[in-house]
Parts: structure tokens; C-alpha cells; sequence
């Protein structure tokens, strides 16, 4: 490889490194995909795709629920990303920690924000990418952060069992994306000026 390849290369992977754009443009793909995924799980999107590709009629198209949470984590982590590197002007933290990366670009993380944050965190590393997290003790952590998943008030007072919560429903999500994308927008206004 020459040295004016690499020159080139060199110039390319820092430019994008610190252009906000790239980070946003990559989390806008990340959330159009887990949208598209939230809206193929139901209904006649779901009919429709088991149909068109093969799948028996008795799949249940809920179960890809994980990778859409995955990739809507990913795109919170990248959307976060490119405010860190609106503001800063530098390379964004390596980091999947989606409440220390809120926290860096300066958003508020209330605690059911919070719970929220730390299951997409888990998200990130272990929804769609392997079956079980890797270490034991992270896959008590990725348990724990499950909860945020169900509504600890019973279904029934007589009842064992827990309701499904809405932490995690696409309106809630939407609004953490949407409240980072906000912030997003005004840092590069920001930083044209």
C-alpha cells in the first residue's frame, strides 16, 4: 500500500471520526431499521412478511422484539455519539454505557429513564448479537435490567405474575430519541455559527 493510500485513509477515518454527521447519519439507519422492525411485528406487517418469506404461519413475529430493542440502542448509543462530537470536537467516549453517555452530552436521566438505559445498555451487547451473555455475572446483570420490562404491580390481586410495562413501548423510545435528536440539532446549530 502506498503511503499517499494511506495518507488518504488516515484523513478519511479522522474526518469522519469527528464529524457529527456520520455519527447522526448512522443512528438515523439504526432507527429507521428498529422502527421498521416495531411495525413489522404486528398485524398485517407481520402476516404479510411470514408469508412473503416462508415463515410458518405459526411464528410468532414478536420474538424479534430483541433485535429491535438492539438496534434502537445502538442508535440511541451513536445519536449520543454525535452530540459528544457537535460539542466537543473530538472523538466520542468508547462507551455502550447509554446513561454515562446521556450524562456526557448533558441530558437529564431521570430513574425511569434510567432503568430504561441500563436494559438498552445490556441491549447493545447481548440482544441479537449471542444468545446469553458471555460471563455469569453479566447475565444476572441483564436479568436484573429485565425487570424494567414488566410493571411490578400484579395483574390480579389474587394473581401471581407481573403486567408488561410500557418503559420500553416505541412511544418511549421515540421520545428519548427525539429528545437527543433535539439536542443534537441545536449542538450543530451551535457549532455552525
Amino acid at each position: 500500500m502506498s503511503d499517499k493510500f494511506r495518507d488518504v485513509e488516515k484523513w478519511r477515518f479522522e474526518r469522519n471520526q469527528l464529524t457529527p454527521l456520520a455519527w447522526h447519519n448512522s443512528s438515523m439507519d439504526l432507527y429507521a431499521a428498529a422502527a421498521a422492525l416495531e411495525f413489522s411485528r404486528k398485524g398485517a406487517p407481520a402476516d404479510a412478511i411470514k408469508k412473503q418469506f416462508g415463515f410458518d404461519a405459526s411464528f410468532d413475529m414478536a420474538v424479534i422484539g430483541s433485535a429491535q430493542r438492539m438496534l434502537f440502542a445502538m442508535s440511541l448509543e451513536l445519536l449520543y455519539k454525535a452530540i459528544s462530537v457537535a460539542t466537543d470536537g473530538q472523538a466520542p467516549p468508547r462507551s455502550h454505557n447509554l446513561i454515562k453517555l446521556a450524562m456526557h452530552v448533558g441530558l437529564q436521566v431521570d430513574p425511569t429513564e434510567s432503568d430504561a438505559l441500563k436494559l438498552l445498555t445490556h441491549s447493545i451487547r447481548w440482544e441479537g448479537r449471542y444468545p446469553i451473555p458471555l460471563e455469569l455475572e453479566e447475565f444476572r446483570q441483564f436479568h436484573a435490567a429485565l425487570t424494567v420490562m414488566s410493571d411490578p404491580r400484579p395483574v390480579h390481586p389474587t394473581l401471581r405474575g407481573r403486567r408488561p410495562s410500557t418503559a420500553l413501548d416505541w412511544s418511549h423510545c421515540a421520545r428519548l430519541w427525539n429528545t437527543a435528536n433535539a439536542l443534537f440539532e441545536k449542538r450543530e446549530q451551535e457549532r455552525q455559527r
